[in-house]
């Protein structure tokens, strides 16, 4: 069972929603937030190439101690 939005065909209502100013800045500036949101967030982790390196490398030890990845998180 579909939820039911109104009574114009789809065609409609998505230029409806194209031609709303109000809808259309709000969605830009929510895709903004998103966005530096997420490249604050790699900046802080770092280098991407370097934890995977790490990872790859030795991420446990043979006799279940923390290897090389936890060994260089401070």
């Amino acid at each position: 069972m579909s939820i039911k939005i109104g009574h114009k065909p789809y065609a409609e209502r998505i230029q409806d929603g194209l031609n709303n100013a109000f809808m259309r800045k709000a969605v830009s500036s929510a895709q903004g937030r998103f966005r530096s949101g997420r490249l604050k967030a790699a900046e802080e982790l770092g280098d991407w190439e370097d934890w995977r390196t790490l990872g790859e490398e030795n991420p446990f030890s043979h006799d279940g101690k923390p290897g090389l990845l936890f060994a260089s998180i401070k």
